[in-house]
């Protein structure tokens, strides 16, 4: 059992958790991060997917001022070139895009460059590519719009909390941290049960997830802990017993 001394039940304030909480992140756990500076959006516009394929090739095919751009355009080409084409010219076969690129980018290129070319700008009009150049943008912008929801809404429910007027889907929010093992999130609910904020005041059920937010890690909360200890009656201490056993 968690060891617990005498005292009386604090009146406290919501401590740590809605201090850093606030600017916390709510995924399968809380995470504290901020947003970065730079958008999955302003990532989608990406230079080198507004040229055209003879401008790209004219930039990346020069080693020593490539654009910083240039790897992800190759990478794209590469990815999309063997699900769109049949390589009927044995050298295109043999040849890596890169090797392509820089054979076709001499001064006295094969003689089936031209084709390669019109092959490779094919390839730019392709589903296959478009998605292969999207998606992965598509996507960035899709979960950094979940992780703004989900930072929102866990602003809320602190806003809530401090307010006295948590709703059900706060409470929902609230538990399910807990559930999955957040340290704060049990304090949060611990001080909500001291208080009798959202839930009835029960000292019982805020030892309990005091006393679970401790062995999750938040020692600092012992002091608050050992001080609900005299509060109880003995059918809760000996419930609680029985728990941390």
């Amino acid at each position: 059992m968690i060891p617990a001394s005498h005292g009386t039940p604090p009146v406290l304030g919501l401590s740590r958790a809605v201090r850093t909480l606030a600017i916390g992140v709510v995924g399968s756990m809380v995470m504290f991060a901020t947003v970065g500076k730079t958008s999955a959006r302003e990532v989608a516009a990406d230079a080198w997917f507004q040229r055209d394929f003879d401008a790209n090739l004219a930039l990346c095919a020069v080693h020593d001022s490539q654009p910083d751009w240039c790897q992800k355009w190759i990478n794209a080409m590469e990815g999309a070139r063997p699900k769109t084409i049949s390589l009927s010219v044995p050298e295109w076969q043999r040849l890596t895009f890169v090797d392509n690129m820089m054979v076709c980018s001499t001064l006295l290129p094969p003689d089936w460059c031209p084709a390669w070319r019109a092959a490779m700008k094919l390839v730019t009009q392709d589903p296959a590519y478009v998605d292969l150049v999207t998606a992965p943008a598509a996507r960035r912008i899709k979960e950094e719009d979940e992780r703004n929801a989900r930072i929102q809404a866990w602003r809320t429910t602190l806003t809530h909390v401090g307010l006295n007027k948590v709703t059900p889907s706060d409470m929902d929010l609230i538990r399910k941290q807990v559930i999955d093992g957040n340290a704060d999130a049990m304090e949060i609910l611990a001080w909500m049960y001291m208080k009798g904020y959202g839930v009835p005041r029960n000292y019982g059920r805020a030892y309990e997830y005091y006393g679970r937010a401790i062995l999750a890690g938040r020692n600092d909360l012992r002091p608050i802990l050992d001080s609900l200890w005299p509060a109880l009656n003995e059918a809760q201490k000996n419930e609680l017993r029985f728990l941390f056993k």
